[in-house]
């Protein structure tokens, strides 16, 4: 080969390396399967749409919501030789949309998982006692000032807001608690779940707020505020616990 076309060979391998580190290149499959949970909002087995000032009855008196979100945490899958796999340290479950109302994970290792695990707030390790913005950056889940209550020295680990009644005597409810005290360990949901490289895995969990509501007096006992109502505040995330179930 003489000179010029060793020089030509160079020039267009260089070209070629250039170009194609410059087109994306697709991220490797690692063998792990894709998992998609979805939380499923209802009252009483009925879906609950938010905002839409659609009624519902709660101890004889019209009902209606306007914002429901909350802290989980620990987010694991559990398998039959009882083995953890993570999914999420933390996440913010919101149902202004789809898209935040669900946990989406990619390369799960395959295999069979008998049930999905997690922990309700923010654990006493990540929840700051003052709110620090260079703490989490970017799409953190605790990257959000509007989750953490000054008044507390913590996240709020719930918010729930909604009025109650009708006509003159309609009132509104605001629930928002959070401390350490508060945080719920160990829901545990038995569930079947197959995870396979040829599809995504779906599991849907209902969360019911006849359930999260349930023996609270909510017309006179209208806000965790002003003073932090800590009976008031364990009582909601217990029954936030136990609301909920995989849909059938």
């Amino acid at each position: 080969m003489n000179k010029n076309a060793i020089v030509s060979t160079v020039v267009l391998f260089a070209i070629m390396v250039s170009f194609f580190s410059c087109v994306p290149q697709p991220v490797p499959f690692l063998g792990g399967g894709a998992i998609v949970v979805n939380f499923v909002l209802v009252f009483d087995g009925e879906a609950v749409e938010l905002k839409n000032q659609s009624p519902h009855t709660f101890n004889g008196e019209k009902i209606t919501f306007d914002e429901f979100k909350f802290y989980l945490s620990n987010i694991v899958l559990k398998d039959e030789n009882g083995d953890f796999t993570n999914l999420s340290e933390i996440k913010l479950i919101e149902f202004d949309d789809i898209s935040s109302s669900s946990l989406n994970v990619k390369n799960v290792p395959l295999g069979e998982y008998e049930s999905i695990q997690f922990d309700i707030g923010v654990p006493a390790s990540e929840n700051a006692t003052n709110w620090d913005p260079d703490r989490y950056g970017g799409n953190h889940p605790l990257n959000n000032e509007s989750m953490f209550d000054q008044r507390l020295d913590s996240y709020k680990f719930l918010i729930f807001d909604g009025n109650i009644g009708k006509g003159t005597d309609l009132k509104t409810f605001t629930y928002a608690p959070g401390a350490n005290d508060l945080f719920k360990n160990d829901k545990v949901i038995d569930s079947n779940i197959s995870l396979t490289s040829e599809m995504i895995t779906s599991i849907d969990i209902e969360v019911d707020l006849n359930l999260v509501l349930e023996g609270i007096d909510v017309l006179n006992n209208l806000s965790t505020k002003p003073t932090n109502n800590l009976e008031l505040g364990d009582n909601l995330m217990t029954n936030l616990r136990r609301s909920f179930r995989e849909k059938q």
